[in-house]
């Protein structure tokens, strides 16, 4: 008995040395789920909502070095068509405030005519009103 609790103890105390000295796992990188939900304005026109999203896709998100992976879904059977979901994944929780308000200058550097510039972001906002952000994490791959 005394045998089996001194080899117990020795297993216990090389697992605790060794993971001790393995190095923590790195946490993963958040990814942002935003659900918009189009908003139809009396003139709202199917090329103007493109053009908008062009632009914040060109200009914004793909010149952006802070978001590492983009997608935009836009609903495609079923009943609700109204509904854009973008999903970003940025380096770090300090990186999602970080990434968007860089979009957000981008796409200002982009517009130079201030005008203008507030007439895309008065636009946009008349489109996409309504969201919701999610914040979710890649957990690897599922054990089956």
């Amino acid at each position: 008995m005394k045998l089996l609790f001194a080899v117990l103890m020795l297993c216990a105390l090389l697992t605790t040395k060794l993971s001790a000295q393995m190095s923590p796992a790195k946490e993963p990188d958040p990814v942002i789920v935003t659900r918009f939900q189009i908003t139809l304005p009396d003139d709202a026109r199917r090329s103007e909502f493109d053009s908008l999203m062009a632009m914040y896709v060109d200009k914004g998100i793909r010149p952006n070095a802070m978001i590492k992976n983009y997608r935009m879904l836009r609903h495609w059977w079923g009943s609700n068509n109204m509904e854009v979901v973008m999903i970003y994944e940025v380096d770090g929780w300090n990186s999602i405030n970080k990434a968007m308000e860089e979009a957000d200058k981008l796409i200002d550097a982009a517009i130079t005519d201030k005008a203008a510039r507030e007439k895309y972001w008065t636009r946009f906002g008349k489109y996409l009103n309504k969201h919701s952000d999610e914040i979710m994490a890649d957990i690897g791959k599922p054990k089956m």
